[in-house]
C-alpha cells in the first residue's frame, strides 16, 4: 500500500472537498481523483461516493479506513523514525533493522499490517538500512525489545517498560474460534462470542497478560470469568498442535488461523471486532 495515497485519501477527508484537499498537496482536483483511485483498486473497496460535486461523502468502508489510517500513518512513522535514528547515530552499525513478530505469526501478520510498502519507503528513503525479520518466541514478548534482541516488535499487546513506547496498530480485525475436530463447536457454521466464553480457552502462563488478553476475550468479561487451560507453546505451530489433542478453544483473527489442517475447525466468531496488538520500539 502506497502511504501517500493514504496521506491525500486523509487529506480529503480533513477537507471534505476535492479542491481544497488538492490544493494543500499541491495537485488538480484531477491528479487527487486518480490518487484516491489507486488507493481503492488497492483496498479493493470503494472509499467516498461519486460526487456530483467537489463535496466529499464516505461509503461505509471509507469511514472505517478512515478511523484506522491515521494510526497507520503513524504506525510507519515509528519505523522511520527508527532508521532514522539509526542513520543518525550509526546505532545499527553494519547490522539491520530488527522487526519482530510472535513466532509463527510472521507472514501473516505483514499482510494485516502492510509491511511491505512501510518496508519500502524506509528502504526508499534510508538506503544504507537494512530491514530484518525475527520470530520472537512468545515467553519473549515482553523482554525482547528492553533486552534489545529486536528493535521493533508487532504483537497483539503492548510492551509496558520505561524505555519502550508502544502504539496500537492501526486496524481491527474479525475473530475466528479454533477447536479441534471433536470439540462440540467443531461443525458450527458461526459461533457468537458471547455464547463461547463459558468454553474453555487455551491460555499460555509464559506469555504477559497483556499479550493473551485479547484472546480470552477480556473485552466481553474479566479474567476470573475465564475457564483457562494451560498450553505451553513457544511459537503458533505449537500452539495449534497442542490445541489439536486437547479440548480447549482458541480465539484469534482470520490471517493468524491459516492455514490450520483437517483437524482443526475455524467457525466465524460473531460479534465485536477487536484490535489485534499494538507496535512497540525501544526509546
Amino acid at each position: 500500500m502506497d502511504l501517500e495515497l493514504v496521506a491525500s485519501f486523509l487529506t480529503l477527508v480533513d477537507e471534505g472537498h476535492f479542491g481544497r484537499a488538492a490544493a494543500r498537496h499541491h495537485l488538480t482536483c484531477s491528479a487527487l481523483t486518480k490518487r484516491i483511485q489507486r488507493l481503492e483498486r488497492d483496498l479493493g473497496m470503494p472509499l467516498i461516493d461519486r460526487p456530483v460535486t467537489d463535496m466529499v461523502t464516505l461509503t461505509v468502508g471509507g469511514k472505517q479506513f478512515a478511523a484506522g489510517a491515521a494510526d497507520l500513518l503513524a504506525h510507519a512513522e515509528m519505523v522511520r523514525a527508527a532508521a532514522r535514528e539509526a542513520a543518525r547515530t550509526g546505532t545499527f552499525g553494519g547490522r539491520p533493522l530488527r522487526l519482530g513478530f510472535p513466532a509463527g505469526t510472521g507472514e501473516a501478520m505483514r499482510r494485516h499490517l502492510g509491511l511491505p510498502g512501510i518496508a519500502q519507503q524506509v528502504r526508499a528513503n534510508f538506503p544504507g538500512v537494512l530491514l530484518r525479520t525475527l520470530a520472537v518466541p512468545f515467553s519473549a514478548l515482553a523482554s525482547c525489545l528492553p533486552d534489545r534482541t529486536v528493535d521493533v516488535l508487532f504483537a497483539n499487546g503492548v510492551v509496558r517498560h520505561p524505555g519502550v513506547e508502544s502504539f496500537p496498530t492501526p486496524l481491527t480485525s474479525a475473530r475466528v474460534v479454533v477447536v479441534g475436530e471433536r470439540h462440540p463447536l467443531a461443525d458450527a457454521a458461526a459461533v457468537h462470542v458471547r455464547d463461547f466464553v463459558d468454553y474453555p480457552i487455551g491460555y499460555n502462563p509464559a506469555v504477559a497478560g497483556e499479550f493473551m488478553g485479547g484472546l480470552w476475550l477480556d473485552d466481553l468479561r474479566p479474567r476470573r470469568d475465564a475457564r483457562l487451560v494451560d498450553i505451553p507453546a513457544d511459537d503458533q505451530g505449537t500452539n495449534l498442535r497442542l490445541l489439536k489433542a486437547g479440548d480447549a478453544a482458541m480465539v484469534t483473527y482470520p490471517d493468524i488461523a491459516y492455514p490450520l489442517g483437517r483437524r482443526l475447525r475455524p467457525p466465524p466468531a460473531a460479534g465485536p471486532a477487536f484490535r489485534p496488538g499494538a507496535a512497540s520500539r525501544s526509546g
